[in-house]
């Protein structure tokens, strides 16, 4: 039985069946591939810069954890108005947008050392006066950022990296 299922799988019919799973996986399988046009509408455009949708719910997903975060545990998160929630998250991505346009205009920029002292010396990451990194992990991961990420955002917003 072994021996005709070996057989079977040698012929040309199961090679172009195989190619034509792989192919279709390839193209539409698990999201991996970018081959067909993106369909991410674009919310808003600032000079140079644009908020796409997927961003603008990234942006909203953080504040809402922001948000939960500060409340507590006896607070409800379905009282949250997510439309609302969305209107002030855009807000504050134009507003910033705005700003580091204009930074960008005056040269204003700010050295990866300063910005890595500013992370390193910042109170919400200390305990006992010295940083810990597993408090800083945390902090990032509640607000749906990891430490990768969070610095990467941290060098564009201070004009680092465009």
């Amino acid at each position: 039985m072994l021996q005709k299922l070996r057989d079977q799988t040698q012929g040309a019919g199961f090679k172009v069946l195989a190619g034509a799973i792989i192919l279709v996986l390839v193209l539409f399988g698990f999201g991996a591939s970018n081959l067909l046009p993106s369909t991410d509408p674009e919310v808003d455009s600032i000079g140079n810069s644009e908020i796409t949708q997927s961003v603008l719910d990234d942006a909203v997903e953080r504040e809402r954890r922001r948000l939960l975060g500060q409340m507590g545990v006896d607070f409800d998160p379905s009282s949250i108005d997510r439309l609302q929630l969305q209107s002030y998250v855009l807000e504050q991505m134009i507003s910033r947008s705005v700003l580091y346009q204009a930074a960008d205009e005056l040269g204003v920029q700010v050295s990866r050392a300063q910005t890595d002292s500013e992370l390193v010396n910042n109170q919400a990451y200390q305990v006992d006066g010295r940083f810990d990194e597993g408090l800083y992990r945390q902090r990032l991961q509640s607000i749906g950022y990891n430490p990768v990420d969070f610095r990467e955002e941290v060098l564009v917003r201070s004009g680092q990296i465009s």
